[in-house]
């Protein structure tokens, strides 16, 4: 399977408690007649400033469904359109394909890294707070559409239906098939989290949030203690939300978006 990928990376200061990740090239606040907007997110919840080629996101944090805080970043830049060929100006056909694997060795050969569906959800829900910036509004809606007429975007997560886990930021040995030798995901915290399929089947993810063992799931998959959120983003891009299950026991890359 194929897809194209956005990637992040963290801000420059934090590179001391995570001497894996490269440090950024100095970034700049856009030069502009008129400021960017101010940040409409709560106090204490992710903001977000606009930089040349990225958004700075600050104080972003992925929760299970207890409440514990698994994946957590001060600031962490995201890039604003997705890995496409230089060479082709057609947005329509210049994204780059990957497989999961390679796409998250080829970013952290860049210094950069793949997030986790966990840390999509809550990107993707920081886009939607602040979607009145036009910048911003730009990414969030890459999620419904990249150029190609889809808006779907793998992710640093993988679902072992047959062991019934969740496996954030999984390692080489993880992958039974589309794998490779590299080590991958050294520098990250491989985040298993279990789960009770039970009453699972394709579902609107609204109709899924009523079952407490699927919200559960949702909820440990997202890394939003509200995935209800999601639904209310599926409104924005005129598109019921759904979550869809494997018929098998197999290992599944998990996919976000439209």
């Amino acid at each position: 399977m194929t897809d194209y990928w956005k990637y992040v990376k963290p801000d420059p200061r934090g590179l001391e408690e995570n001497p894996y990740i490269n440090p950024p090239k100095a970034a700049t606040l856009r030069t502009s007649t008129t400021p960017a907007p101010a940040s409409r997110t709560p106090p204490g919840e992710t903001t977000i400033l606009n930089l040349d080629n990225f958004l700075k996101l600050e104080n972003v944090k992925c929760t299970d469904s207890k409440g514990k805080v698994f994946e957590h970043y001060d600031a962490l830049f995201v890039r604003k359109d997705i890995e496409r060929d230089s060479n082709n100006p057609d947005n329509k056909t210049n994204q780059v394909n990957f497989t999961p694997y390679n796409a998250t060795a080829h970013f952290e050969s860049k210094g950069l890294f793949l997030p986790s569906f966990a840390l999509s959800c809550n990107i993707l829900a920081a886009l939607y707070a602040n979607k009145s910036d036009p910048e911003v509004a730009q990414v969030l809606m890459q999620y419904k559409n990249k150029g190609n007429g889809t808006g779907y975007h793998a992710q640093n997560t993988m679902v072992d239906w047959g062991a019934k886990k969740i496996i954030h930021y999984p390692n080489k040995d993880d992958y039974t098939s589309a794998g490779g030798n590299q080590v991958i995901n050294s520098q990250k915290v491989r985040t298993p989290l279990a789960f009770d399929n039970s009453g699972f089947s394709n579902a609107t993810l609204e109709a899924a949030l009523r079952n407490p063992n699927y919200r559960e799931f949702i909820q440990n998959l997202s890394g939003m203690q509200n995935p209800d959120l999601l639904v209310e983003i599926g409104v924005h891009f005129v598109k019921p939300a759904y979550s869809w299950i494997s018929s098998s026991n197999e290992k599944r890359a998990a996919w976000l978006g439209c």
